[in-house]
C-alpha cells in the first residue's frame, strides 16, 4: 500500500512540474527565481516590469551589455555569465521571463 501512495506522489509531482511550465495569455507573469543581487548584475532587476509585455517594449541596451533573446525551441548554451541579460519570449514575442545568465 505504501508503494502505491509513493507512486501517486511522484506522478503528482511530475504533473505539477509539467503544468508549471505552461503559461496561458491570462496567467500571471513568471518572476525569475534569482537573488536580487544577481538580477542587478545584468540589469534584469530594472526590466522585471516588462514581463507580460511585447519584446518591442524592451529598451535598447548599452552596447557593452550582452543580451540573449530566447524564443521557444531556440538552442541555449549552458555557459553562465552573470553579466548577460536573458529575455525569454513565448511564441508571440511576449516576454515571459527576464534573468541573468
Amino acid at each position: 500500500m505504501m508503494k502505491h501512495h509513493w507512486k501517486q506522489g511522484v506522478v503528482g509531482l511530475g504533473l505539477g512540474a509539467m503544468l508549471a511550465g505552461c503559461v496561458s495569455s491570462g496567467s500571471a507573469p513568471i518572476v525569475p527565481s534569482q537573488p536580487a543581487g544577481l538580477l542587478a548584475r545584468c540589469g534584469a532587476d530594472r526590466l522585471i516590469g516588462l514581463i507580460g509585455q511585447s519584446l518591442t517594449t524592451l529598451p535598447a541596451q548599452p552596447a557593452d551589455r550582452s543580451v540573449r533573446v530566447l524564443r521557444p525551441g531556440d538552442p541555449v548554451t549552458e555557459d553562465f555569465s552573470d553579466q548577460r541579460l536573458n529575455v525569454v519570449l513565448d511564441g508571440r514575442d511576449i516576454i515571459t521571463a527576464i534573468s541573468c545568465g
